[in-house]
């Protein structure tokens, strides 16, 4: 039986998740468009209030509205620039690297995804970047001169569930709303939902986090200094675990994702076991099918010597195949493999002997 690779996916929200603050607020809002961070954002949810806008869309409005009106040119570029000057949480520089060393020594290849209402562009530019199999997040679509004009792409709160179900299928590409919406069995799936882990910090991440709570995965909520936003998560049972956002070795959080793994992995060999054992189970079957078809014809139908000898090479090669194919999938301490695999060779040789009494 071949060992099917176990992916495991660690998804992230960012802002204060994997940085302690909004990324907007520490060159964009305050350098680039030169505005005080709370007059911002006031500004932004009186347009949410007033105008039944989307929190994300207000945001994004009121960068182009702001850059406009201080005549501050954007660009991709621009944006990307400054995601260099985000700030992390403490070990986050390290994190995947240790991480990644910790999940290859359990057989486990472990990817790394960001699900934000953030910006795309800043995020790239992140010196973690690099470590994301793909940033879900929300970015701006850019005219010919690289100037923004338009959304490309919008991450909200509820939207998160989306990318959840697209990591789980392998649907990545963002334009295949079909295949995203199909119905796939857990056992079709590229990463089984419980094999999904999810780090947020507050209410916005409430749908992502329930999502993969409810569906086996396991959901963990961050936070800093004060962490009475995120504990009613815990006590309404949304959420499996509340650490702090420290990244650093040896940390709460680093501990609790390595026996996340160690329980995954354990799943996983488990469920291969009990899955291995259905296809021998199944495998006995047909042998024995097969030894009672050939038993029976051997004492209702008779045969000259040429068809005896036709006969004969006809169960060795299927005994030998069989066999082979035992060997090939055979692991260490597998009893139930080793049992078939003698059953086998008594069966093959019961059956030579019933037509060698037959000559």
């Amino acid at each position: 039986m071949q060992n099917k690779e176990v992916i495991v996916a660690l998804c992230y929200d960012f802002d204060k998740t994997l940085s302690p603050k909004s990324m907007q607020e520490y060159t964009l809002i305050p350098q680039l468009l030169k505005c005080d961070v709370q007059q911002f954002w006031k500004e932004c949810n009186a347009y949410c209030d007033t105008m039944g806008v989307d929190s994300i869309l207000a945001c994004m409005y009121y960068t182009l509205v702001k850059a406009k009106e201080n005549h501050v040119p954007l660009s991709y570029d621009k944006f990307k620039e400054l995601g260099e000057c985000i700030e992390l949480f403490q070990g986050v520089e390290s994190w995947f690297t240790r991480i990644n060393t910790f999940a290859k020594t359990l057989g486990i290849r472990l990817e790394h995804y960001i699900i934000s209402a953030g910006l795309k562009e800043m995020i790239e530019g992140t010196i973690i970047a690099k470590h994301f199999r793909e940033i879900f997040a929300t970015n701006y679509l850019y005219n010919a001169k690289d100037e923004p004009v338009w959304l490309k792409q919008l991450v909200n709160y509820s939207g998160k569930t989306q990318y959840i179900a697209r990591i789980s299928k392998g649907c990545l590409n963002l334009t295949d709303e079909r295949a995203v919406n199909e119905d796939m069995p857990e056992r079709d799936r590229r990463i089984p939902m419980r094999n999904i882990i999810y780090l947020g910090d507050s209410d916005t991440d409430i749908p992502a986090m329930r999502m993969v709570k409810g569906y086996g995965g396991t959901s963990i909520a961050v936070y800093t200094d004060d962490m009475h936003m995120v504990s009613k998560l815990l006590q309404q049972q949304r959420i499996d675990y509340l650490l702090p956002a420290d990244y650093r070795e040896n940390s709460p959080l680093e501990r609790v994702i390595k026996n996340v793994l160690l329980k995954i992995k354990s799943t996983e060999d488990l469920n291969r076991l009990q899955e291995n054992q259905k296809n021998y189970l199944h495998i006995m079957r047909q042998m024995q099918d097969f030894v009672k078809r050939i038993t029976d014809f051997l004492e209702n139908i008779p045969m000259a010597k040429g068809g005896l000898e036709h006969l004969k090479k006809y169960i060795v090669k299927y005994f030998d195949e069989s066999i082979e194919a035992l060997e090939k999938g055979q692991e260490q301490d597998d009893l139930p493999q080793k049992v078939m695999f003698d059953m086998f060779k008594e069966n093959k040789e019961m059956l030579l002997q019933q037509i060698e009494e037959r000559r």
